[in-house]
């Protein structure tokens, strides 16, 4: 079972974890585990959250009615995982045995009037063995 799997990839699925935590509301809880994905469509600009309940057996695309618009123009998007000694490009939670200590996330957005921001967010993850690091963001325009 691959509980946390991200890669470099530019566009599409670049996140995928698995949470007893419904993400359309972050304080409810669920029966069972849900498979959540990030994905990006740098055409529309969309950063989306797909979620849906998991089985090991099923690896079907969730419908439309469990997608949620989390940012509307990204132009750009960046993920780094922190190993507990350097930030990694991609993380894999089977291959590894393990979960990633933090992981931050670069995103370049662009207004209506084509003004671009780069918004850096770092946050531990707190199921890992440790967490030697506290939430940061920070927004600068570009």
């Amino acid at each position: 079972m691959s509980l946390f799997t991200a890669s470099g990839n530019p566009q599409g699925d670049i996140l995928q974890f698995v949470t007893m935590k419904s993400l359309s509301s972050a304080n409810t809880q669920v029966q069972t585990p849900q498979t959540s994905t990030v994905t990006f469509e740098r055409e529309s600009g969309h950063l989306i959250l797909s979620q849906w309940p998991f089985s090991q057996t099923t690896r079907q695309k969730p419908p439309a009615r469990n997608q949620v618009i989390l940012a509307d123009g990204v132009i750009q998007i960046e993920f780094a995982y922190y190993n507990g000694s350097q930030w990694q490009n991609q993380w894999n939670s089977q291959k590894r045995h393990a979960l990633p200590q933090a992981v931050r996330c670069d995103l370049t957005l662009q207004d209506s009037q084509d003004k671009r921001y780069v918004s850096h967010i770092i946050t531990p993850v707190l199921c890992s063995t440790s967490s030697a690091y506290t939430t940061t963001k920070e927004t600068s325009p570009w």
